[in-house]
């Protein structure tokens, strides 16, 4: 309702890379959108959390194709 994107705060583990991984996994499903990090070594795990997997992105361009050749159909 805010027009801001939801940011899950950081994770101060910052050795701790597995449970960074899963406090992000946890975090991106959520419905987070991104993450705050500690130290740069942080970086590459949460964004692989946050990056959407292929199928992912093959699977919301389906729905947004189903959509456009059927705009009136369902919610």
């Amino acid at each position: 309702a805010a027009g801001v994107a939801p940011i899950e705060t950081v994770y101060p583990a910052i050795r701790d890379l597995d449970g960074l991984a899963a406090y992000a996994a946890r975090a991106a499903f959520d419905g987070f959108t991104g993450m705050m990090a500690l130290h740069p070594d942080q970086l590459p795990v949460i964004a692989a959390a946050f990056t959407p997997s292929a199928a992912a992105v093959a699977h919301a361009r389906a729905v947004v194709a189903a959509f456009d050749t059927q705009p009136g159909a369902g919610v």
